[in-house]
């Protein structure tokens, strides 16, 4: 059964892409003027037709491809602002180190702000819905049940979302980590 209606979601999902391709990649073009983040958002259009259990009951196709496309696309825009801001500042540490700027150990500096990149182009290679639920929960610290409703999205599928977010993120920093402990020990040693 479930073969079935995977079958059936995947000729479904064709279909849809047959009549209204073109028109879905020149509506997400306009909306993200990026030809890359326009096929990666057609794609992902694309795996939530594959899951469509009944589109017999779907009264108006192009109008169904549309709007997962502009949900999709709203997704991805919320995630890019949230990633916009993702850089903050200690006011205090700010503020101290105007004040002595004597005491501002360059390596430090420097190593924070690597590690910092190094956060923000790991999120950036998460998808869009994975990057919105996990800043929504590590910055905002909205609950599972509030990023579900802010997303459109059942509990159980912000659960998923965050742990694959989360499995993603230690396996980037993880290969990173290696070469940080590397050069902090070369530092160490006279």
């Amino acid at each position: 059964m479930k073969a079935r209606s995977s079958s059936a979601g995947a000729k479904f999902a064709e279909s849809m892409f047959r009549h209204y391709g073109s028109e879905l990649h020149r509506y997400l073009l306009r909306r993200l003027q990026h030809m890359q983040d326009a096929e990666d958002l057609a794609q992902e259009v694309y795996v939530e037709l594959i899951r469509v259990d009944k589109a017999r009951f779907i009264r108006s196709p192009r109008a169904y491809v549309l709007r997962i496309a502009a949900n999709v696309a709203s997704d991805f825009q919320r995630g890019a602002d949230v990633l916009r801001q993702r850089i903050s500042f200690d006011s205090r540490t700010v503020d101290h180190l105007t004040e002595y700027p004597a005491q501002i150990d360059t390596e430090d500096m420097a190593a924070r702000l690597l590690t910092q990149r190094q956060l923000g182009d790991a999120l950036g290679n998460l998808p869009p819905a994975h990057q919105a639920a996990f800043v929504l929960q590590s910055r905002d610290g909205y609950s599972y049940e509030e990023i579900a409703r802010r997303m459109q999205f059942s509990v159980r599928k912000v659960e998923r979302l965050l742990a694959e977010a989360r499995e993603q993120l230690q396996a980037s920093l993880g290969a990173i980590a290696p070469e940080q402990r590397e050069k902090a020990g070369d530092r160490e040693t006279p």
